[in-house]
C-alpha cells in the first residue's frame, strides 16, 4: 500500500508510544489507632480517627502502551497522623502519639472502561510501610478509682514496618484527574 501511494519511510513510521507516565498528587488518608496483646489498651479502648494529608508520586508502567489497559503501578506516599486513644476498663489507660509513614506501593491496575475522556480502573496493591512515632506517651493508673495516674514515654514499643494489602476502584477524567 505505501509503495502503491509513494509514501516514503519518514512518511509511514509510527508515532512513537510511551510506555510509562509519571504523576503526583494530593489525597486524604483517615486512620485509627488499635492495640493488640497484654496492655490495657487493647480492650474496650476508643480513640480519634486521625485525618491527614497524603502525598504521593510514581510511575505507571504499561503492559502494552498501544492499548494502554493494563498497568502495573508503583507509588511512593508519605503521611503523618496524630492519636489519642483510652480506656477505662478494667483500669484507666490513655495513649497519645504521632506517626509518619511512607509507603512503596506496587499495584496492578486494569481498566474496565477506557476512552481518551473517561475511564473506569479496578486495582489491588501491597503497601510496604515504614513509620517512625514521636510524642509517645502512655498515662495510666496503677489501682482502679485511686485517681492517681502515671506517666511513661515512648512506650508501647510499636511496629516500624508492615505490609498492608489494597484494593481500588477508580475513575480517571480527560486522562489528567484520577
Amino acid at each position: 500500500v505505501n509503495a502503491i501511494n509513494r509514501f516514503t519511510p519518514q512518511q509511514v513510521k509510527a508515532a512513537a508510544v510511551k510506555s510509562t507516565r509519571y504523576f503526583a498528587g494530593l489525597g486524604v488518608s483517615r486512620s485509627t489507632a488499635s492495640y493488640r496483646g497484654n496492655i490495657t489498651l487493647a480492650e474496650n479502648a476508643t480513640g480519634n480517627a486521625s485525618y491527614s494529608p497524603v502525598l504521593g508520586m510514581g510511575v505507571d508502567l504499561f503492559v502494552n502502551p498501544n492499548v494502554k489497559r493494563l498497568l502495573l503501578r508503583l507509588e511512593l506516599s508519605f503521611e503523618t497522623a496524630g492519636y489519642t486513644t483510652t480506656t477505662r476498663t478494667p483500669l484507666y489507660a490513655q495513649h497519645t502519639f504521632d506517626q509518619f509513614t511512607g509507603s512503596l506501593t506496587p499495584q496492578l491496575i486494569y481498566n474496565l472502561y477506557d476512552t481518551d475522556a473517561f475511564k473506569f480502573f479496578l486495582g489491588a496493591g501491597v503497601s510496604f510501610n515504614f513509620s517512625h512515632y514521636g510524642h509517645s506517651t502512655y498515662t495510666f493508673a496503677d489501682e482502679p478509682y485511686s485517681g492517681t495516674t502515671e506517666e511513661e514515654k515512648n512506650y508501647p514499643q510499636m511496629v516500624n514496618s508492615w505490609i498492608s494489602f489494597s484494593g481500588k476502584a477508580g475513575a480517571v477524567f480527560n486522562n489528567r484527574v484520577e
